[in-house]
């Protein structure tokens, strides 16, 4: 099981904060933002709505981040639970905890592991991250391609990850200038491990065609770089009144 690999320690009060969350009235919270939804913006000035915006967008990030703290914490007192009745098929009990989460956060099984395990990899040596996702710096998405990208890394590995990248100034960095940059330095500090990684994706390469809106299709081609990047002038030459992209 890769969902709840720490040892379960079923908790005493689930609900309790943990440093960063004081205990808060989270029914009472969601009524003063549907207040404040409802009463609309028509009396604040630009300068108010785009703090508004700003002061919005870091309150999300730290709700998402205490969702992350309480999908921990069910995970870790579920499998606790379970065990101890009995039940030691970790597949089963991934499946499960998965299961739950993604019918309490209304998403696929497949997007509810991946916020287990960034859950759990957050205090497995994403110290400093974690610490600026409860500060509303930075976003779900940004931290789940932070935990993604370690994600084969032990803790001390990446807990000198995590305190390479205070050096930068994550939340000005997009997504995709993130996820390269954990990765260089994931293949600084576990040079074996990203090998690994690379050679497993090789293994993976494929071809898929998939629909697409307006009778069209959608194919992609998932490709080493050496047979991949010669592949691109050769489709240009080909269909050359066709519309190509390629992403650098």
């Amino acid at each position: 099981m890769t969902a709840v690999q720490e040892p379960p320690i079923p908790d005493t009060d689930p609900s309790a904060g943990e440093p960063g969350f004081p205990q808060v009235d989270l029914a009472l919270m969601q009524v003063a933002v549907e207040q404040a939804a409802a009463d609309g913006a028509g009396s604040l000035s630009e300068s108010e709505l785009i703090d508004q915006v700003q002061q919005i967008e870091s309150l999300q990030n730290s709700l998402a981040a205490l969702q992350a703290s309480r999908i921990r914490a069910f995970a870790r007192a579920h499998v606790g639970a379970r065990i101890a009745a009995g039940v030691l098929d970790l597949d089963k009990l991934e499946r499960a905890v998965a299961a739950q989460i993604g019918l309490a956060c209304r998403v696929s099984p497949t997007e509810a592991r991946t916020r287990v395990r960034t859950a759990r990899d957050l205090h497995d040596g994403l110290d400093r991250v974690r610490a600026l996702f409860v500060a509303g710096e930075l976003s779900r998405d940004k931290v789940a391609a932070i935990a993604t990208a370690t994600a084969d890394l032990d803790t001390r590995q990446r807990g000198a990850v995590d305190a390479r990248l205070a050096a930068h100034d994550l939340s000005r960095l997009g997504i995709g200038r993130l996820r390269d940059l954990v990765r260089m330095l994931v293949a600084e500090i576990a040079p074996q491990k990203f090998r690994s990684r690379v050679d497993a994706a090789r293994a993976g390469r494929r071809v898929t065609l998939l629909p697409a809106p307006d009778a069209m299709t959608y194919l992609t081609a998932y490709l080493p770089l050496e047979q991949g990047w010669p592949a691109w002038p050769r489709c240009r030459r080909r269909s050359p009144r066709s519309r190509w992209t390629r992403h650098r």
